[in-house]
């Protein structure tokens, strides 16, 4: 059998920093770019005793690179090892971690050879050299080509988080295939949720937020993440380096797996008011979030303004939310004149929304979109100011240029830097039928008075949609 497994990538509107430390939330859209992978297996006939349990090709076409893997299963003290070729430690760890019960299934399993391609779509990575791409242009490129800047640079959509979990999915889904299981049993998601994490947060070397990881499985959300403990204790025990898994280590994996008490965290479907969209630009000159993060949280637990700060964010972050589903609610309410307004207001300066004949628009609309506005730039100069007091660009003066011209061009409701800031993107929340245009032009303008290459990619907002599996 074949799995493609496809997880999306990953835009957080709200909760930068805010979501390490619970109950604060944050809003995270998944989107349309994605990250993929394919798992295909074929069984020798009639390996050798001393043959691999199993191996593994993992074929990456946008970087013409090939990695062959052999796992070794001790059948009397059930430890697994992994020989490893390269030193990508995600998929090193995806593959020695994605099946916890190798040994229950050593004839199924034993000669077993797993071909995997893994590819990512052409938003994760910048794209051309001196100068940004049109949309157009970008329609124009070949399909999950290789990226031609060089050293590589992330656009920040979460590919290691993509990676990990569309890996383990898709090695998961096969296996359960070979041994005759079912593939889509209610407690897949939820195991590759937890094993992703964990898997992840071992080969970053920290217990991060989570928000990645479970946008890629279940798409966009309001999420506060699980308490650090449900991890904790199990990365305490092993290193990214060790490439064996032993009995004992196992089964703690297995108690982590089917811990209900220690997973407690929310997650609440969330999606755009109808009518609005996402719009991204990669910034060329990614930033060192690990090194940022750091930063922030020595200044939470030093600096007096500190708490008052935090407290407001993340009330102002708690308003942006409701604005939001009080904005879908009068979409339900009274569609057709939601949608006119919606139109009508995109065709005019902001400063300009109080001047419209107030009998031909939704007024309540109107009213929360710019309520929705104001509190938004207020969270911006907050994390402007928090970024100024702990030493840490979140964003960055060019960063504030861009996200004000981009929020005063018409069609766009706000704009600012996603998740932990810093240079890496920009997005903006669009609406009506010219606002994309609208958008695109402006940061061209942009780019040239800045001499930066502001580069506008094609995702959009995917509407919730997490882990795409299919059986091929």
């Amino acid at each position: 059998p074949s799995f493609h497994v496809s997880a999306p990538g990953k835009v957080l509107l709200t909760g930068g920093y805010l979501i390490l430390i619970p109950p604060s939330t944050g809003l995270v859209l998944s989107t349309t770019a994605r990250f993929h992978t394919t798992v295909s297996t074929t069984k020798q006939e009639s390996p050798s005793q001393n043959a691999p349990f199993m191996t593994f090709a993992v074929k990456s076409p946008q970087f013409k690179t090939t990695f062959n893997y052999e796992m070794f299963l001790d059948a009397e003290t059930q430890e697994i090892r992994l020989t490893t070729p390269n030193g990508n430690t995600f998929i090193n760890l995806a593959i020695l971690y994605s099946q916890l019960d190798w040994w229950k299934h050593q004839d199924a399993l034993f000669g077993l050879h797993c071909d995997i391609t893994i590819e990512a779509d052409n938003d994760y990575y910048s794209q051309g050299t001196d100068r940004a791409l049109t949309l157009n242009e970008r329609q124009q490129l070949e399909p999950r080509k290789a990226p031609d800047v060089w050293p590589i640079q992330k656009t920040g959509l979460g590919s290691s988080a993509g990676l990990v979990t569309s890996l383990i999915t898709g090695i998961r889904c096969a296996l359960k295939a070979q041994i005759g299981e079912d593939t889509h049993s209610l407690d897949l998601e939820r195991d590759i949720h937890r094993l992703a994490q964990f898997v992840h947060a071992l080969a970053q070397g920290k217990v991060g937020s989570g928000f990645d990881v479970c946008a890629a499985v279940y798409g966009s959300q309001k999420y506060e993440r699980f308490p650090v403990s449900a991890l904790q204790r199990i990365m305490d025990k092993v290193t990214s380096q060790s490439m064996s898994c032993t009995k004992q280590l196992k089964e703690e994996l297995h108690g982590m797996l089917h811990n209900d008490t220690q997973w407690v965290y929310v997650r609440t479907p969330f999606a755009l008011p109808h009518g609005f969209n996402l719009f991204v630009a990669d910034v060329k000159g990614g930033s060192e979030t690990p090194g940022m993060v750091r930063r922030v949280l020595q200044w939470k637990k030093e600096h007096k303004n500190a708490p008052f700060l935090w407290r407001k964010i993340d009330k102002l972050n708690q308003q942006v939310d409701q604005y939001f589903v009080d904005i879908e609610n009068l979409h339900e309410k009274n569609a057709e004149l939601y949608e006119s307004t919606l139109e009508r207001l995109s065709q005019a300066p902001v400063a300009k929304w109080n001047c419209l004949d107030e009998d031909k628009i939704l007024v309540n609309l109107r009213d929360t979109m710019l309520e929705l506005r104001c509190c938004f730039v207020e969270i911006r100069k907050c994390m402007k100011q928090m970024g100024d007091e702990s030493g840490v660009e979140i964003e960055p003066d060019l960063q504030t240029e861009l996200s004000d011209a981009t929020m005063a061009t018409n069609g766009c409701l706000v704009a600012g830097v996603p998740g932990a800031g810093g240079y890496d993107a920009i997005f903006s929340i669009i609406f009506g039928c010219e606002s994309r245009s609208n958008v695109e032009k402006e940061w061209k303008v942009q780019s040239e008075k800045m001499q930066r290459v502001i580069s506008p990619l094609l995702l959009e907002e995917s509407k919730r949609v997490g882990l795409k599996i299919k059986e091929e």
